[in-house]
């Protein structure tokens, strides 16, 4: 499957009863090996915890951006316009990256029979997301950065008011 084939709305769900059965099957099996199960586990515990940084992630990038539309509103000179301009895209970049990180990603039945193709799988996903995430967190911690260089320049400048 291509690249954006993995962000079809459809991608790794079940379409019909007997996929279904034969992937709650596999879960059952797997679940029949305590040790195996664990590791199972344990991976998704892993993306249960970025999903959560992710969202946390989010919502300080909101606050950012209602910071910078409200300086941005309030702002007379091109110079901190310019900079909230460039805050904002830092910001808005990380924003997806974080949404990116958060994409739903369930085993396929195949993946639950083979447990080994599926922790290098699962380990992987974390890699590439963990690693989505870092750079969502420095562009995050770029845009505050920017935004407090832009109040700055405001102040300055007097560009405020």
């Amino acid at each position: 499957m291509n690249l954006l084939g993995r962000w079809s709305p459809s991608f790794g769900l079940h379409r019909r009863d007997e996929e279904r059965v034969e992937h709650c099957r596999a879960l059952h099996e797997l679940q029949g090996d305590p040790q195996l199960w664990r590791e199972f586990a344990f991976w998704y515990d892993n993306l249960s915890i970025l999903d959560a940084k992710s969202s946390s992630l989010l919502q300080f990038n909101s606050v950012i951006l209602a910071a910078i539309a409200i300086i941005f509103a309030l702002s007379q000179t091109g110079s901190v316009r310019y900079c909230l301009a460039s805050v904002l895209g830092l910001s808005i970049t990380s924003c997806l990256l974080c949404l990116a990180v958060a994409w739903i990603h369930w085993s396929a039945t195949a993946d639950l029979r083979d447990s080994e193709q599926q922790g290098l799988l699962l380990l992987q996903v974390r890699d590439r997301r963990t690693r989505l995430y870092r750079i969502a967190w420095w562009l995050a911690v770029l845009s505050l950065s920017g935004l407090v260089l832009g109040i700055l320049l405001s102040l300055v400048f007097g560009g405020a008011g």
